[in-house]
């Protein structure tokens, strides 16, 4: 019953975009060009107010798959970057 709610085609079916509209503070999202989850042509309609990093061969799990990557990132926006 869980999988049928939130994943009925196999991917997510939630979206975050009207949550992600309403952001005023500076705002990225790293996303996995080959996520099974979220396909990556969700991220087409991101607000044009928050940066996208798009890394390729990477899936649902960007901070476990890329970690020193994901690090930086957060790094950057902790420094104000």
């Amino acid at each position: 019953a869980f999988g049928q709610r939130f994943f009925p085609d196999g991917t997510q079916s939630q979206s975050s975009l009207a949550d992600l509209a309403r952001i005023t503070l500076p705002a990225r999202v790293v996303f996995g060009r080959n996520d099974r989850i979220l396909p990556f042509a969700r991220t087409a309609d991101l607000p044009g107010h928050i940066a996208l990093h798009a890394l390729p061969l990477c899936g649902h799990m960007p901070h476990l798959e890329h970690p020193a990557l994901s690090r930086r990132i957060l790094a950057e926006m902790m420094a104000g970057a």
